[in-house]
């Protein structure tokens, strides 16, 4: 036997039922939301990323081949590469931004300090300015510098991205070291020839 239900009971579960659908909703949407914003963040950071280990590659490549070029044209060069990992460092800055030193408060008018990830874009930036015309031995040690900064970039920035974005499958194994010395070199290879 069942019993009847009143109007006024019916349209309260109905309203009852409606509000928790809709609460429900909102709740999934916000959820999807925040991790669309989050892959967004990450996608922002890679593209930035990318801009930044380019910008590197292209002040190695002056420090090994400016020997080739023009003092002039390799001042020019040397100032573009040192505006543009500049440009990069205050742009880094709207992903990590200064991190408080203990103790001091921004009221003392104490900034932070740079995090690691921008100290290596900071690097880049002062081997740019510091590369001399002609000076081929000094400037392959910077390039030897910005190499081990090179490094130490790619860490930060997949600690920053994080785990999720790890590529899974053949093109995340473990690949073989290919050395030039048998095509190439006279003896064995240094650091400087394996990539």
């Amino acid at each position: 036997m069942t019993l009847p239900l009143s109007p006024d009971l019916t349209k309260w579960a109905t309203a009852s039922l409606v509000g928790l659908a809709g609460l429900t909703f909102t709740i999934v949407s916000w959820f999807i939301n925040r991790r669309t914003e989050r892959e967004r963040r990450d996608d922002q950071l890679l593209t930035w990323g990318a801009q930044c280990l380019a910008a590197m590659a292209n002040i190695e490549a002056l420090c090994l081949h400016g020997a080739y070029w023009p003092d002039a044209e390799f001042n020019k060069r040397r100032v573009e590469l040192a505006a543009q990992a500049s440009a990069l460092l205050d742009q880094g800055r709207i992903f990590f931004p200064n991190v408080a030193r203990e103790g001091r408060s921004e009221q003392s008018g104490d900034k932070g300090l740079r995090p690691k990830i921008l100290d290596e874009l900071r690097l880049a930036y002062l081997i740019a300015e510091d590369l001399l015309p002609g000076r081929t031995g000094h400037n392959r040690q910077r390039r030897d510098e910005l190499w081990d900064g090179r490094g130490r970039f790619v860490g930060y920035l997949r600690v920053a991205v994080g785990d999720k974005r790890k590529r899974r499958g053949p093109a995340g194994e473990p690949g073989r070291s290919v050395e030039l010395a048998p095509l190439t070199l006279d003896g064995p290879p240094t650091r400087a020839h394996r990539r």
